[in-house]
């Protein structure tokens, strides 16, 4: 039996700007050959960039998402990648923020839930999920 799932993050923190974002998915079919690749991303800026505020025509809420071809499973990552470090070097002004991930399959909800990503470090998350989940 084969499906079509979708990955969906969506985050309202304000300095998301500061990050850019993919969302890949390896689909394979039931003898677990990988038999699709896809991704959606949103590159705000170069890694390193050091800006100093958002820029011009970013806007919020952030949502990313993304749609496989019917298959057996997948494996998922949701990656937040700093592209601008915190301006503050202090680790109590720079708490965690929320991000929400969900993964549906045919409509019907498997996950939904609220990470905090590490303002530092970013998120590399990894999901996976198949038919019978």
């Amino acid at each position: 039996m084969s499906c079509s799932f979708l990955v969906q993050m969506s985050c309202q923190y304000a300095e998301l700007w500061r990050y850019n974002i993919a969302v890949v998915a390896a689909c394979f079919d039931e003898e677990n050959n990988q038999v699709e690749m896809v991704a959606e991303r949103r590159d705000i800026a170069e890694v390193g960039a050091n800006l100093t505020a958002a820029p011009e025509g970013y806007r919020l809420p952030c949502e990313v998402e993304l749609k496989t071809s019917a298959c057996h499973h997948i494996e998922a990552i949701v990656y937040l990648v700093p592209n601008t470090l915190p301006a503050s070097r202090e680790i109590a002004e720079n708490r965690p923020f929320e991000m929400r991930v969900r993964v549906s399959r045919e409509g019907v909800m498997l996950h939904d839930k609220i990470h905090l990503v590490n303002q530092w470090a970013g998120e590399a998350l990894h999901l996976n999920f198949g038919v019978e989940e």
